[in-house]
């Protein structure tokens, strides 16, 4: 009876330390995954600023091409007039 109880006891034992070393290494694996995603979401982020930077600028551009394209309207009537006003 006493090496049925010591032969449970010592598969309890092992039981026991291979929960315990899955439970390191799943939360070693989740650390890991943490890591990586904040990585990614940093990457994400630094992407997303980039194409609001390029956004601004295509505006920027838009308003200048508007305004010349207009100019040029002005002055091109303005030519217009004086060729038939004479």
């Amino acid at each position: 009876m006493k090496e049925k109880e010591l032969w449970l006891q010592l598969q309890q034992k092992l039981v026991d330390e291979e929960k315990k070393q899955f439970k390191i290494e799943m939360e070693q694996k989740r650390k890991s995954l943490i890591k990586k995603f904040r990585r990614r979401e940093e990457a994400l982020e630094y992407r997303e600023a980039e194409v609001n930077l390029r956004e601004t600028k295509v505006g920027e551009r838009e308003q200048v091409l508007t305004m010349t394209s207009e100019r040029i309207k002005v002055q091109s009537r303005a030519l217009v007039n004086m060729f038939n006003s004479k």
